[in-house]
């Protein structure tokens, strides 16, 4: 039987490193991935495919066999705004391709130029600021409570998380550079995705920087808990159980 620890000493704060796993920001789905020097890292938290306002905490998902993730449910429990998250030295550059970077901005109509093109592999190295964040989290005991007063119809091969904590962000600074290696029509196409980034102000004349804002802070981190079906734990209980876990990444997900 699992036991109920108190609040203050419960929360899951040292997952694995996240990885910004970069993926389309379509309506309705997206698609991505990427590889470990491509990640963005902040100590404890895993990071969102794309800035959102949705996935937050008390959020259940399930990821099937096949890495497609889809909604399940909200767990009615209290969800704490904990303060403020100064981000005001994290600073950290990563190498993404065209074809991510331009569906993480949101230049959706870019993408079939550059697959056309051969350029959407291209790889640039972009450096990532972040504003002021705000930290939100759940308890175990009111999460366990949750899990268990709801009736659940879990899907064959697939796996249930539900979101724990999470931080959002009301600004993101992003700079392309090292750009020398790009072909002339691939920094055209660059200058096209920044151009069309979403939520997204220009600040140079290069074109290779941004500041996406948003009006409603976006959730950048978060941590998860496994939920596993009654009986199928490590203890076997008649209940399902939380089990922490490292993270979890997808390829597909629907909104």
């Amino acid at each position: 039987m699992i036991s109920m620890l108190t609040r203050e000493g419960t929360m899951l704060r040292h997952l694995a490193r996240g990885a910004w796993l970069l993926a389309a920001a379509l309506a309705g789905c997206a698609s991505g991935g990427i590889t470990i020097d491509q990640e963005l890292k902040y100590e404890g938290f895993r990071t969102y495919p794309t800035p959102r306002t949705f996935d937050g905490p008390a959020n259940v998902f399930r990821v099937d066999k096949d890495g497609n993730k889809f909604p399940v449910t909200i767990l009615k429990v209290p969800v704490e705004t904990v303060g403020s998250e100064e981000f005001a030295n994290y600073q950290q550059q990563v190498k993404w391709k065209l074809g991510l970077l331009a569906k993480f901005l949101g230049a959706v109509r870019s993408i079939s130029k550059l697959e056309a093109s051969g350029n959407a592999e291209r790889d640039v190295t972009v450096r990532v600021k972040l504003g002021p964040g705000t930290r939100y989290r759940t308890y175990d005991a009111d999460i366990q409570r949750a899990v268990e007063g709801q009736p659940f119809s879990f899907h064959k091969d697939n796996e249930y998380y539900v979101v724990r904590e999470a931080i959002a962000v009301s600004t993101i600074d992003l700079s392309v550079i090292g750009t020398s290696d790009l072909s002339a029509d691939a920094k055209v196409q660059l200058h096209e995705i920044i151009e069309m980034g979403a939520n997204a102000n220009r600040t140079n004349d290069e074109r290779t920087e941004l500041v996406q804002q948003f009006d409603k802070p976006h959730y950048v981190f978060y941590t998860v808990d496994k939920i596993v079906p009654a009986g199928l734990g490590s203890l076997g209980t008649g209940r399902p159980m939380l089990e922490r876990v490292k993270g979890v990444t997808w390829v597909q997900e629907t909104h």
